[in-house]
């Protein structure tokens, strides 16, 4: 069966990677330091230059042990193809910092991306339970769900509730896939037309969004 779902994809990955705790030992203008390149390696990724990225977000691990420049390696990794070596960066990152749950949504995607869909279900529940405000997660959750034969009016109204958490692009265009809204966002009929982006697994490979 044709699927609709446009996956969302390293958009959990590349936000701004901020929320860790800073280490006691740490001096606050080393840690403010790893936090920018951090940020400057987040901005890296935006622009495909993954090098710079592995670069900075390496050299803010060795300033300060942050657990989201350990997370933003495994970025990375998982966008160049790396999935063994993205799996061990997201969870060394999640087992640094229990509190930085970033790493426990990307380990979902990943398990996701790789076909492993009964352990990323597992995730997606879980990273939903401690970050219930993430439009993307929410998207990618629901895609994988879509895939596994969850029924239409049920993906709808998970979307639905997405879209009211951010009006993201691919949210957007994935309730206009199904028939839920037109162009302009607003609500329609759902319609049971089956013609849409082809297998959900070609458009999570293929069509990553950030």
């Amino acid at each position: 069966m044709a699927k609709f779902i446009v996956f969302i994809g390293l958009a959990l990955c590349i936000q701004v990677l901020t929320g860790c705790f800073r280490s006691a030992n740490v001096p606050v203008a080393r840690y403010k330091e790893a936090q920018r390149l951090v940020d400057l390696g987040t901005s890296q990724i935006r622009g495909g230059k993954f090098d710079q990225a592995r670069a900075s977000f390496s050299t803010a691990e060795e300033l300060a042990g942050l657990a989201a420049a350990v997370d933003g390696q495994g970025c990375v990794a998982l966008l160049q193809g790396e999935f063994e070596r993205a799996e061990e960066l997201f969870n060394r990152a999640y087992e640094m910092d229990r509190t930085y749950d970033q790493a426990l949504a990307n380990l979902a995607l990943l398990q996701d991306i790789i076909g492993n869909r009964e352990l990323a279900r597992k995730l997606y529940r879980e990273a939903l339970v401690v970050l219930p405000d993430s439009a993307s997660l929410r998207n990618n959750q629901v895609a994988l769900e879509y895939d596994l034969g969850r029924p239409k009016i049920e993906v709808i109204h998970e979307l639905e509730k997405a879209i009211l958490i951010a009006k993201h692009p691919v949210v957007r265009g994935n309730l206009m896939g199904l028939g839920s809204v037109d162009e302009r966002g607003l609500s329609v009929q759902p319609v049971a037309s089956k013609a849409g982006f082809g297998s959900n697994q070609d458009a999570k490979v293929g069509g990553l969004k950030y």
